[in-house]
């Protein structure tokens, strides 16, 4: 009958109404999590351009420094014995408009003594890749990494005047994924080596470059431009080095 036909169409209307309100539901949870979850698989995201502003911030800094010294600082600083007792971070905070924080910091102490770890949170967020999620502002890390050592802009006898091609080509800075067995505080005088970026990229085991960007990681150039290094294509990443080994004044060989 007419009624029996009405209820059944309610019914059939009211299990539409629930399935587009799951629906929507649904959507509405996915498009949420996509708003959390970096997607730098296309567009940069905020996270990536971050990252990237941090390490042209960073740059920016050691060229200024390097226009004040003809060269850019030591990768780290020794005491007496000859044991690393202070890092480049600590060098350029005067060019990252950190004077305050670098003329607290005490180079009579050691960078791990608690005077000295007690302004790393001032100064965290500078070097640390936002889409690192071990990023802990109270115990700071660095995501930054110099590419020190012969064959680099690092040692102390490499001046600017003294290289063989463009800032362009070489290499100055890498960044660095925090693993369980690898984690470099802020202020810690500890870096790669050219021989480091030979094990490719994101090959965490290796200590390599290395980030939660999908599918690569970030290279800064000396000149102050940043690239995204895809992991897959080897060949890229060879031709930076050997393009970085051909500009230097001293060789650093590449197989």
């Amino acid at each position: 009958n007419r009624r029996t036909f009405w209820r059944r169409k309610s019914t059939e209307v009211d299990s539409e109404m629930r399935n587009i309100v799951l629906v929507a539901c649904a959507l509405l949870v996915l498009f949420a999590i996509a708003l959390l979850v970096p997607r730098v698989n296309g567009p940069p995201t905020a996270r990536l351009e971050a990252c990237q502003g941090n390490l042209s911030r960073i740059m920016d800094a050691l060229k200024a420094y390097a226009d004040d010294h003809g060269k850019f600082p030591r990768a780290y600083v020794q005491d007496e014995e000859g044991r690393r007792k202070h890092s480049w971070r600590v060098l350029i905070l005067p060019y990252l408009d950190k004077d305050e924080i670098y003329n607290q910091y005490d180079f009579a102490q050691s960078w791990d003594s608690p005077h000295n770890l007690a302004l790393a949170p001032e100064i965290a967020e500078l070097f640390q890749c936002p889409s690192d999620p071990a990023v802990d502002l109270e115990n700071p890390h660095t995501n930054y990494f110099a590419v020190a050592g012969p064959g680099t802009l690092w040692e102390d006898r490499v001046s600017i005047a003294t290289l063989k091609g463009p800032l362009h080509e070489i290499i100055a800075v890498v960044e660095m994924a925090v693993t369980e067995d690898l984690e470099v505080k802020v202020f810690e005088p500890r870096d790669l080596r050219f021989d480091d970026l030979l094990y490719g990229i994101n090959r965490r085991e290796n200590g390599g470059p290395s980030s939660n960007h999908p599918r690569g990681a970030l290279f800064a150039l000396s000149d102050g431009h940043v690239e995204f290094l895809n992991a897959g294509e080897a060949s890229e990443l060879q031709r930076r080095l050997e393009s970085h080994q051909a500009a230097m004044p001293s060789r650093v060989d590449v197989p």
